[in-house]
């Protein structure tokens, strides 16, 4: 199995020789939060500790957060039978359980540090500017006032037809 994290922070960020072009500018704009959802603790200390190291000064500024919810935070997931829903395996009922409830402590997490969110997973690519870029397509799209701070909570706006990739 890859671990995609550490490459996707570099890539997403425009560092450690990343092909993805993006300004400081951009990357000063932009808060990251990596939630390492693994139980594997030794896997989650491990990249953590490197994510900090490696971006440190991010970390300093606020601008990049690692998060991990322990699993005892955690509802029962064995749910399947009887809830086996799509006729799943109770292994990818369980799994993409698990995975509803990640997002929603990354979200509930996320609200108080930035206008916008965008969720991505850890094997992506993104292409230059992709900040400029979408900040753009959204000024472009909506009026002022739905990005007024008024007019919270977020929206969905789709980037992708993946899943929640990209929402």
């Amino acid at each position: 199995k890859k671990d995609y994290v550490l490459e996707t922070v570099g890539t997403m960020l425009g560092l450690n020789g990343a092909d993805a072009i993006i300004s400081e500018e951009e990357r000063g704009s932009v808060v990251i939060v990596a939630h390492l959802s693994d139980w594997d603790m030794e896997w989650v200390h491990s990249v953590s500790d490197r994510l900090r190291s490696d971006y440190s000064d991010l970390v300093e500024r606020g601008h990049f957060h690692v998060l991990h919810a322990p699993q005892e935070l955690y509802p029962k997931l064995e749910v399947c039978p009887p809830f086996c829903s799509y006729q799943d395996e109770p292994t990818r009922v369980k799994w993409r359980s698990k995975q509803n409830i990640d997002y929603a402590f990354l979200m509930y997490y996320a609200v108080p540090l930035a206008p916008y969110y965008l969720q991505i997973e850890d094997d992506l690519g993104f292409a230059n500017n992709w900040v400029r870029k979408i900040d753009s397509y959204i000024n472009e799209k909506y009026p002022p006032t739905f990005r007024s701070k008024e007019n919270a909570p977020w929206r969905l706006i789709d980037f992708s037809q993946l899943g929640f990739i990209g929402k």
